[in-house]
């Protein structure tokens, strides 16, 4: 378990936000598949040890982490604390659009329009009986990222799926290549590719 009082700040790639109601059966075996794929998942029970202070150590996780998966279920809706970090995050999610991962869990569009109608708007995964690991799958789309490797002709490759790229491999100088639909150098360190 990690503690909150970390002297050096962690980053997490993925927040999860959830109701009590909804670990057993969905929140705790996704938040363990993909901390086994190697992320860095900010889950109560990964991250929260006794006497942190839960408020401060949420909103460091919340503001910290590169991604939020909302489990929105009818307990979401109903609850006080995932209310106060639904808010939290909608507003960080003003300045980076795109952190906002929904996972609708046993809901409808109505449901999540009754809860807030902006939500709705926003692409998410239903999750209907699929398997933890077709999840995590849908989930990789957006938050992995291509494995890139030169071969001998000097050809970039690119992995044929997103998967977690090592922290350590983000900040020891590797090549930053960012995926889009054509292939252009911006500098000698960065280049974009087609997917």
């Amino acid at each position: 378990m990690l503690s909150c009082k970390r002297k050096n700040k962690m980053i997490y790639d993925i927040f999860i936000s959830y109701a009590h109601e909804d670990k057993e059966s969905l929140v705790f075996p996704l938040a363990q598949k993909l901390r086994q794929k190697g992320y860095r998942v900010w889950f109560d029970e990964f991250c929260l040890a006794v006497g942190d202070n839960m408020i401060d150590c949420i909103s460091r996780g919340m503001k910290d982490s590169r991604y939020a998966i909302l489990i929105l279920s009818k307990h979401f809706f109903n609850k006080g604390w995932t209310r106060f970090e639904f808010d939290g995050l909608v507003n960080i999610n003003i300045d980076n659009p795109g952190k906002l991962l929904p996972i609708w869990y046993n809901v409808s569009r109505s449901d999540i329009q009754n809860f807030c109608p902006t939500l709705s708007n926003i692409q998410a995964i239903i999750y209907d009986k699929q398997s933890i690991r077709e999840l995590v799958r849908a989930l990789e789309l957006k938050i992995g990222e291509y494995i890139y490797h030169v071969d001998g002709r000097g050809n970039i490759i690119r992995s044929r799926n997103k998967k977690n790229v090592p922290r350590i491999n983000r900040e020891c100088g590797y090549q930053t290549i960012q995926s889009i639909n054509t292939d252009e150098l911006i500098d000698e360190n960065t280049c974009v590719c087609t997917q």
